[in-house]
């Protein structure tokens, strides 16, 4: 006897249930940011890192219209060893507010994507199932593949891994997004750009540590649409920093 199923509508009905049981409401937390960049895969500069605090609204304000986004405030406590560009700017898509938002609001770009899906599958170990999409964005002038991973148990989403490439240049961006008990709690992301035989990256790191009840740290950070915002202030003692990772533990500076 040979069973088939619809795999599109098995894979949308998982995804969707997956998505609606993520914590929907605004918060208020804190958690730690870190920036760096990387030239030819050899020289590592530090750009940024520091305590953040930041406000995020309700999922439902996330979207005012179809195509476009309420801004979300974040702000930014300390930072360590910036590092001058001279005004470059770098790199494609290196935009931790758009980053923020792909992982509070995951249902949005899975419907963006769904009109243009190549190839896709779906597997189960036992544990977790494992989602694998292909899709070629025509606006973007890009192809995509997105991994999603759903506890078998409880039908939470754990992780989205997404990785783009553009077709023209090789640019790329990677993200791994990562939740726990249906709430945010870590992104890491590459984004890469080939320029005059230099190949760039820009490497953002976020995790999200706790419930914040207060908001009222000075510094506003708003990162540029194409590039890193540098912070113009005088830093806390590094060791606050060097603390506050500890305590928390804000894993080692990772790289990809």
């Amino acid at each position: 006897m040979e069973i088939s199923f619809n795999k599109r509508a098995v894979i949308d009905s998982i995804l969707t249930l997956a998505f609606s049981k993520l914590n929907q409401t605004g918060s208020s937390k804190q958690g730690f940011l870190r920036q760096s960049v990387t030239e030819n895969s050899t020289t590592i500069r530090l750009l940024n890192e520091g305590v953040i605090n930041f406000v995020t609204p309700a999922v439902v304000e996330l979207a005012v219209s179809r195509d476009s986004y309420k801004k979300i405030g974040i702000n930014i406590q300390s930072a360590c060893n910036l590092t001058s560009l001279s005004g470059r700017n770098l790199i494609f898509n290196s935009n931790p507010q758009l980053k923020l938002r792909r992982g509070l609001a995951p249902e949005y770009y899975y419907g963006k994507m769904k009109g243009d899906i190549v190839k896709e599958s779906i597997s189960n170990d036992g544990k977790v199932t494992v989602i694998m999409i292909t899709c070629h964005q025509p606006k973007l002038k890009a192809k995509a593949n997105y991994t999603y991973t759903i506890d078998n148990d409880s039908n939470d989403l754990l992780q989205i891994q997404s990785y783009e490439e553009e077709e023209d240049n090789g640019d790329f961006f990677y993200l791994s997004i990562q939740y726990q008990h249906n709430e945010l709690v870590s992104i890491l992301s590459s984004a890469k750009q080939i320029r005059s035989k230099k190949h760039y990256s820009t490497n953002d790191e976020l995790f999200l540590v706790k419930q914040q009840i207060h908001s009222d740290f000075p510094i506003n950070f708003k990162p540029n649409k194409c590039g890193l915002q540098l912070y113009n202030f005088d830093p806390l003692n590094c060791e606050v920093i060097r603390e506050y990772k500890v305590v928390n533990r804000i894993p080692a500076q990772q790289y990809f």
